[in-house]
């Protein structure tokens, strides 16, 4: 089920030294959310946002987001070692991103990795946000869905949105 805390990290930066204008993520906040978790019972989800607004301040509001994600690409990975890169998306509406980040959490002797992807496609007024998490249980441990198949879920997703 889709939250309030998932509609507040839909924007989370993972560099701690990157911070979007809190007014400006306010305005992106996305109003309507679906989750889907992975039938096998691993811990992988998927959730669709759902994101409106004025034309021309929803695409300077995505891009104030975008600039943000390719400042903290370029200076990852962070101390915390979390790395950052953007995955290419095919021209699916007026504005797109797409970014992947992998994170590294220890808890005493085991570890676990976060592989988690996100993607942004503005059309007109009317944006999805869509984001894959995977917590993989060893770092060598190739994530099950790829990025090919991750956009294409982005292709799908997109395609449920106006124009």
């Amino acid at each position: 089920m889709v939250g309030d805390a998932d509609f507040d990290d839909a924007w989370s930066m993972p560099c701690p030294d990157t911070a979007v204008n809190p007014t400006i993520l306010a305005r992106v906040r996305p109003l309507v959310g679906v989750q889907y978790d992975a039938p096998d019972g691993s811990y992988r989800h998927l959730l669709e946002l759902g994101i409106t607004g004025v034309p021309d301040r929803l695409a300077a509001d995505l891009e104030v987001v975008d600039e943000a994600m390719r400042a903290c690409a370029a200076s990852s990975p962070t101390a915390e070692g979390v790395t950052v890169r953007a995955i290419s998306l095919p021209a699916l509406g007026d504005q797109r991103a797409g970014w992947a980040m992998t994170a590294e959490q220890r808890d005493g002797a085991e570890a676990v990795t976060w592989q988690v992807r996100s993607a942004t496609v503005r059309r007109g007024s009317v944006a999805v946000r869509i984001g894959l998490t995977e917590i993989l249980d060893r770092p060598s441990t190739p994530p099950s869905i790829t990025d090919e198949a991750f956009v294409a879920i982005v292709r799908t997703a997109v395609a449920t949105i106006g124009s």
